[in-house]
């Protein structure tokens, strides 16, 4: 990637999301809502995913773990 090559080091802080915008099909996805406990009890901040083919939420459900390795390694060893 062009904006990378000037810099000294890069620090990523989510390399599975900085791939998936190259190569989306890294992934598997499902279709559904997420929804957020915000209730002061012991699960407040929990998410929750019911699937459903008509939410308005998309999740990577499935990685494939060989085929992002291979990307990633692909993009940080470029010199």
């Amino acid at each position: 990637v062009d904006m990378m090559k000037n810099r000294p080091q890069i620090v990523f802080h989510d390399p599975l999301a900085a791939a998936l915008i190259f190569k989306p099909e890294i992934c598997g996805y499902a279709r559904g809502w997420i929804s957020a406990d915000f209730h002061d009890t012991v699960d407040r901040g929990a998410t929750v995913f019911l699937d459903d083919p008509k939410g308005k939420h998309l999740i990577a459900e499935t990685v494939n773990s060989k085929a992002f390795f291979r990307h990633y390694l692909q993009i940080t060893s470029q010199k």
